[in-house]
């Protein structure tokens, strides 16, 4: 064990274990929203789709594409309002 190359893999080993155990650790960092319970499939006027852009109480966002509506809320950053 005097060999400066086992000690040198020993070293390793030991700091490789250590990077294992500690990253098992909780992360730290704000709490993400319960999920939205699913909207029931309905039609949405011009005016009732306007309503679902990220700024209501849910913070529900919807994008219609073809007559096809689809909840794109948990992209609110990529979808919501500018």
């Amino acid at each position: 064990m005097s060999n400066p190359l086992n000690m040198g893999l020993v070293g390793l080993i030991v700091f490789l274990v250590y990077k294992i155990v500690r990253g098992r650790k909780e992360p730290v960092g704000p709490v993400p929203d319960p999920p939205l319970p699913k909207m029931k499939k309905q039609d949405f006027t011009l005016e009732q789709l306007c309503e679902y852009d990220g700024t209501g109480p849910e913070g529900r966002v919807l994008l219609a594409v073809n007559g096809r509506v689809f909840d794109v809320t948990r992209g609110k950053n990529f979808y919501g309002p500018s």
